[in-house]
């Protein structure tokens, strides 16, 4: 149960997420989670679904270390979202059978939604990863919402997106749009999302390398972060 906006330019790559984590079965109480992340400097994601997806995404983390080159059998991987895929599509069936062994249930549904920039692995785009089917897809457009209810959270990042577009000549406050964007999303879906929100950017820095930029804010945080322009 999730709220995820994400957004894909040239030289950004942006993710934002809810924190909140509910236990559907009401079992547990809620706690704050982090549902944000990156693959590397080109590449971040945000996660929904359930808690069980938490060892899922370490384990796609680690998988770097599972690639060798098959001539030099030396570890080998790149930071494209093609490695990342690898990756993903390595650790998800052996992450079903663990889950099957240990508690008799499938792995938890959910997504990833990733934002890459552009480099030398492909362009910048938004692609969908689906834990139930293994899917990939890329997703048309410089932005995307998944989550609770993606078609819903979609329409709030359209209109959040195109206000401030048209407020904005030359970029877009990211973090004023992910901050717009879930207070609609906890207005419809408060069980389920909640503040504070995590963003994570990944952009070129004025001496030419790329960094990435990590920050939590809440309803009344002041945004607008140079570092957080589109």
């Amino acid at each position: 149960m999730t709220a995820i906006f994400a957004y894909a330019a040239r030289d950004v790559a942006f993710v934002a997420a809810d924190t909140l984590r509910v236990d559907p079965l009401h079992a547990l109480p809620p706690v704050t989670v982090c549902k944000v992340h990156h693959w590397s400097d080109l590449l971040v994601f945000g996660q929904t679904g359930t808690q069980h997806l938490g060892r899922l995404i370490m384990d796609i983390k680690l998988a770097k270390l599972q690639f060798t080159d098959p001539v030099t059998t030396k570890v080998h991987f790149d930071d494209s979202e093609d490695w990342f895929f690898r990756a993903f599509k390595i650790c998800l069936p052996q992450q079903a059978q663990a889950m099957a062994a240990a508690s008799g249930s499938a792995l938890s549904q959910g997504t990833l939604l990733a934002a890459t920039v552009d480099s030398n692995g492909g362009p910048a785009r938004l692609i969908s990863y689906d834990f139930g089917s293994g899917a990939r897809q890329v997703l048309a457009g410089d932005f995307s919402a998944d989550g609770t209810d993606p078609a819903q959270f979609q329409q709030f990042a359209t209109k959040h997106m195109n206000a401030l577009k048209h407020l904005a000549a030359n970029s877009v406050p990211l973090d004023r749009w992910a901050q717009l964007c879930l207070s609609d999303a906890i207005s419809a879906h408060g069980w389920s999302v909640g503040w504070p929100c995590d963003l994570l950017i990944s952009r070129r820095e004025r001496h030419g390398g790329r960094i990435l930029v990590q920050r939590r804010i809440d309803a009344s945080s002041i945004c607008g972060d140079p570092l957080f322009a589109s």
